[in-house]
């Protein structure tokens, strides 16, 4: 995706991104290429996340098979949706993997909707922008019930499975931290006080992950999937606002590869078509 990205974005491809006097206003650099956060020492989190369908394993595709892809975009990033359309055409064109030398793995995009408003936002070549809706986290609801059954759509990556109920919390908070540090206003994000409950059942299933980086490159992450049934002793009503927020910018590290995004079981159409925007490709993948 980066590469054909660049293609779109960049006037002088034998610049060096770090060099470019261009480079601040760049969604490549931005997305791709940039090293520090606006705080702390560590790179900033990916203001545009791609979260693929996750099954634990490899995905054949056979001609006309579809896969669903969500996006997410922070911040004032939802004005770069154009851009990406566009790369993920070109992408489409050349294809993904090594099986696209063979002219295999090629794809379309049949068709986008957003998340928020569950509205098409593609018709033919034509982007209804009128169709897009943004959130504030400071708009979304408490969580009611009196206990979660809570899913992972894709791999938490922790030491220990399954968290407590507070670790939980603690790990959408600080995710909402960072988000809100580099594309927010830096806003002050208020702490719980009390989230406590009991693990009444779960289930888990261990991921051996391999992540790859342009500032980095390879290195191996352990994550987990599953199911866990929390019922509630003592929670407040910031725990209950976290929560919700949990379900749409998911919990603990490696947002930037799409780990950590949670689904609530008791609902599951929240996740499933009021959260993320989210694409529709067709083709023949392996």
């Amino acid at each position: 995706m980066g590469y054909q990205l660049k293609k779109l974005c960049c006037v002088d491809t034998r610049t060096n991104c770090q060099s470019c006097n261009l480079s601040e206003d760049c969604m490549f650099y931005n997305i791709y290429m940039r090293k520090t956060a606006k705080k702390g020492y560590t790179a900033p989190l990916k203001p545009i996340i791609f979260i693929p369908q996750f099954i634990g394993k490899s995905l054949t595709l056979l001609k006309n098979g579809e896969m669903t892809v969500e996006i997410i975009f922070f911040g004032n990033y939802s004005r770069y949706l154009p851009h990406i359309i566009s790369g993920i055409k070109l992408l489409g064109l050349s294809g993904i993997g090594n099986p696209r030398y063979k002219n295999s793995n090629l794809f379309y995009i049949e068709s986008m909707k957003c998340g928020f408003s569950g509205r098409d936002i593609l018709e033919g070549d034509i982007l209804l922008k009128q169709n897009v809706s943004q959130l504030d986290a400071a708009d979304i609801p408490l969580y009611q019930e009196p206990e979660l059954y809570l899913g992972f759509r894709s791999p938490l990556t922790t030491s220990q499975f399954p968290p407590t109920l507070e670790s939980l919390i603690k790990g959408i908070r600080q995710r909402l931290i960072f988000l809100c540090n580099e594309y927010g206003s830096g806003e002050l994000i208020p702490d719980f006080r009390w989230a406590k409950g009991s693990i009444v059942d779960y289930e888990s299933h261990l991921h051996r992950l391999e992540r790859r980086s342009a500032r980095i490159g390879k290195h191996k992450l352990k994550g987990y999937t599953g199911t866990i049934l929390y019922h509630f002793t003592e929670i407040d009503d910031i725990a209950r606002w976290f929560l919700n927020i949990g379900f749409i910018i998911g919990c603990g590290s490696n947002i930037s590869f799409g780990c950590g995004f949670l689904q609530n079981l008791r609902d599951s159409s929240l996740c499933d078509s009021k959260i993320m925007n989210s694409s529709r490709f067709s083709g023949d993948l392996e």
